[in-house]
């Protein structure tokens, strides 16, 4: 997760030292870009700091909070996120491409997606899925899947029990947040 916090702040500290955002829009494009960049800037570091106390401090013992703070994981990455990428188009002037937000990237928001964001009809209706009250931890967390196609799983149900390893994925993907937010500093290097 420090990476992703240490990126950010080689961009603070590379936007304050230079003499481009004592001009019109602060160096940027547009007031917009400025803006952006603003507040981007404060929710990837906020996001760090709120993902960074929970990791070490884990989840709730008790089960109503432990979901209120898996779903407030799961969305804080989100924020985090969508601060990288509005981060990124003000930087270089254009949206990181597909390839940039595949693998973990994405494989966090669909989770997000399926066990929180959308749960009562993820996929526009292909799939429901549900949390129990011992979902699990960093380690691992598990939900629960119904197919709404009906079709089976492997044990011959249209139900399914996906194990997701929580700690591991949050890893990677801070990996790929590290290197998009890298390619946004390489280009204001250049640029500022």
């Amino acid at each position: 997760m420090t990476c992703v916090s240490t990126i950010r702040s080689k961009i603070y500290d590379r936007f304050n030292s230079s003499q481009k955002h004592k001009n019109k829009y602060c160096g940027f494009s547009s007031e917009d870009d400025y803006a952006a960049y603003y507040t981007a800037m404060y929710l990837i570091d906020d996001a760090h700091l709120a993902l960074s106390e929970h990791r070490s401090k884990g989840f709730s013992q008790l089960s109503g909070l432990a979901y209120l703070e898996l779903w407030g994981v799961l969305q804080t990455v989100i924020i985090q996120q969508d601060a990288i990428m509005e981060l990124y188009r003000a930087l270089k002037g254009e949206k990181p491409n597909k390839v940039m937000l595949g693998g973990s990237w994405k494989e966090i928001r669909d989770l997000r997606n399926e066990i929180s964001g959308h749960p009562i009809s993820s996929g526009y209706g292909k799939s429901r899925s549900f949390l129990g009250r011992d979902f699990g931890n960093y380690h691992y967390i598990q939900y629960e899947r119904y197919n709404v196609s009906g079709q089976a799983t492997e044990l011959g149900m249209p139900i399914s029990s996906p194990e997701i390893h929580l700690g591991a994925l949050l890893d990677c993907y801070y990996r790929h947040a590290t290197i998009v937010l890298y390619c946004a500093y390489r280009q204001m290097r250049k640029t500022w």
